[in-house]
């Protein structure tokens, strides 16, 4: 019991953070209580169908009936993360939420524990306040989606990462390979990782030969937990990809390309409406798509969409610009409101202006200390941290870019964003308090002299 009372004495910061977190999560999970299809939005849909095909026949397939075709539109890990949950508890998608819940509560606890190995314990504990007070991340936290448990694997990988710059084990870089794997089986944004990740493994180990062992240790691990899935898809589609989604992906992006070329507003109607012209013009090419094979279909659209991509390259960088802008700035409020029930009215017009101003005040926040900890860590020659957090950002950001860029993509970069923003919020309130310090010394030993 002492020794319980000296540990909660010891994180009584961190567990008043976390307990904000969960709270705030939870005030919108108690509506989904009472209205589960409040947690569908979207994917969800096939996410729910999969578990239920997991758990209660066995099968990786979408399909609602026999017989069920296996899928290769999705990866696994979050399917089955679902599916455990309703073999336990029967088709309870609250109780997935609930579980996402508690995972954001441990994602407190990796953001303060990050943050103290990078930098000191305080930077930890406002890196969590700010991921506990995060709309975007409430938000999906309380959606049947695969944000919570991504983020929650990702940062992990990168603890692991961190930590084995500091011992000799190779136990570390194979953990953060083999979780960077899990996070790619989540959701396959991550699978190129590994790639630019050498630069980071040089920059950050000296000798070299250590940088490229351990590396070497990262990537095997990385690549032992997805082969496995690439290998079957391979064998259903003759696609050595984890996924036969990139090409939608890809034709979203070669529409958002031909909506700026002809100068059409972004909009829901827009969208629609180029996307079903270029829909009509690839089946004037090559007949019903309705007819063929989802695989015929993800290489028909990665082949037509990269000939879109490459015929306007300016136009393309232009909306990956103006895309991750959005994304590493947008407020969340639809979600928000569409879980607490204001879909219409005055209140719905206040609750979204309130939340636009939030956003801004926290926004400007982070970036003002974002750019001040950049100023900082290159004054101090700290390059390894800043170009790996920086790295891991823009992946994420550019790779995630499409015309429907929202906040929901931000998700996952929080931590890095937080841990970054507090560092830089932290280093320039410390400067002051100095600064002011120094000034009332001086004012006093005046004073003093009797000058």
């Amino acid at each position: 019991m002492h020794k319980l009372k000296k540990a909660v004495a010891k994180h009584k910061e961190l567990i008043l953070i976390s307990a904000v977190a969960f709270i705030l999560r939870g005030v919108l999970f108690l509506k989904i209580i009472a209205a589960p299809q409040l947690a569908f939005a979207n994917d969800s849909y096939l996410y729910d169908k999969l578990g239920v095909n997991l758990a209660e026949n066995g099968v990786f397939s979408g399909d609602t009936q026999p017989p069920y075709s296996p899928n290769t539109l999705r990866p696994p890990l979050y399917p089955v993360f679902i599916a455990v949950v309703y073999k336990i508890f029967g088709h309870q998608p609250a109780m997935v939420i609930f579980l996402q819940c508690l995972v954001s509560v441990f994602i407190c606890w990796g953001i303060y524990y990050l943050g103290a190995k990078i930098f000191y314990p305080k930077v930890g504990l406002l890196a969590g306040f700010f991921y506990a007070l995060d709309l975007p991340s409430i938000d999906h936290t309380n959606l049947l989606l695969t944000e919570t448990l991504f983020t929650f694997i990702l940062m992990f990988s990168v603890y692991f990462l961190i930590i084995c710059r500091q011992g000799k084990s190779r136990f570390f870089p194979l953990m953060s390979g083999l979780l960077l794997g899990l996070c790619t089986l989540c959701r396959p944004l991550p699978q190129y990782l590994f790639l630019p990740l050498v630069l980071v493994f040089l920059l950050g180990f000296k000798p070299a030969k250590k940088a490229l062992i351990n590396y070497l240790v990262f990537t095997a691990g990385f690549l032992v937990v997805i082969m496995p899935w690439l290998i079957r898809n391979y064998a259903l589609t003759g696609i050595f990809d984890l996924t036969t989604i990139q090409g939608a992906v890809l034709f979203n992006q070669a529409t958002g390309v031909k909506m700026s070329v002809e100068k059409k507003r972004f909009n829901a109607v827009n969208f629609r409406e180029m996307t079903e012209r270029l829909h009509d013009e690839i089946e004037t090419r090559y007949g019903h798509l309705s007819q063929k094979t989802p695989t015929e279909i993800d290489r028909i659209y990665k082949k037509e969409s990269l000939d879109i991509i490459l015929q306007h390259p300016f136009v393309y960088l232009t909306n990956v610009l103006t895309g991750s802008l959005i994304i590493l700035t947008e407020s969340d409020y639809y979600t928000a409101w569409r879980l607490m029930g204001l879909h219409r009215g005055k209140i719905r017009n206040i609750f979204k202006r309130l939340v636009e101003f939030y956003n801004i005040i926290f926004t400007l926040l982070l970036w003002a200390g974002i750019l001040y900890a950049i100023w900082i860590l290159l004054k101090e020659k700290q390059y390894f941290y800043l170009s790996f957090f920086g790295l891991i950002i823009t992946y994420f950001t550019v790779l995630a870019t499409n015309v429907d860029c929202d906040a929901r993509y931000r998700v996952p970069l929080i931590p890095y964003i937080a841990i970054l923003g507090s560092y830089g919020l932290l280093q320039y309130y410390d400067h002051k308090r100095l600064a002011n310090k120094r000034r009332d010394d001086d004012g006093n030993r005046y004073n003093n002299s009797g000058i």
